[in-house]
């Protein structure tokens, strides 16, 4: 069975519980898995082995010094990777908080096209109209660039680009749903904050991570 960074961080939290943290407490998901792998990346290299959740859990067995090797990482190290998972976690945060608020224009959008239409107004049918008008368009421009060479034409790429991300937007409005939108933000913020009520890293860390990931 495949196991993730959460499967070991039993046996680490209590020699390092800031790593141990950062390997399983913080969020589930493929997200809790990216932030893990930023303690679980330290561990591999202190052992000597692939940055892998079951090469750590294996290397912490056999190891006699498995105890010795965890605690002085979490001595030495244990700030800057609590600092590092916390920018993954502010950028989590600015990421659902704009998900949030897109869902929120989206349910205000519908909620003004349905008082047209509950009214009888002709202007209900704008939003249907232009997203056909939208997507016949579309269509018939992927439909010449796919029966043309169209790598040297930048600006028809560019077009493209931009039509598709209104295509996908049409398709949010008419079938997506704002309050299930709404709610994974939500669900995620609140995950987010899990780090942000542990006691924090030093302002000097975080700025040093902040700092290096802008260079980045």
């Amino acid at each position: 069975m495949d196991l993730d960074w959460k499967s070991i961080a039993g046996s680490v939290a209590p020699l390092a519980p800031t790593i141990g943290t950062v390997l399983g407490g913080l969020v589930g998901g493929p997200v809790g898995s990216s932030i893990g792998g930023i303690a679980g990346k330290a561990l591999a290299e202190v052992f000597g082995v692939d940055p892998t959740p079951e090469a750590v859990g294996k290397a912490i067995a056999e190891d006699p010094d498995a105890s010795a090797k965890i605690q002085q990482l979490e001595a030495d190290r244990g700030e800057e990777i609590r600092a590092q998972a916390q920018v993954q976690i502010e950028a989590l945060k600015q990421a659902t908080e704009q998900a949030r608020i897109y869902a929120d224009d989206t349910d205000r959008a519908r909620q003004f096209n349905l008082s047209l239409a509950q009214t009888g107004s002709p202007l209900s049918w704008g939003a249907s109209i232009l997203a056909t008008v939208y997507t016949i368009a579309f269509l018939v421009i992927l439909a010449v660039a796919m029966t043309n060479d169209i790598k040297e034409n930048q600006i028809l790429l560019v077009l493209i680009g931009g039509l598709g991300t209104g295509q996908t937007m049409i398709l949010s409005y008419f079938f997506g749903s704002s309050a299930g939108s709404k709610n994974s933000a939500d669900r995620f913020a609140a995950l987010a904050q899990t780090i942000v009520q542990k006691p924090n890293p030093s302002p000097e860390a975080v700025a040093a991570i902040k700092t290096a990931v802008k260079k980045k």
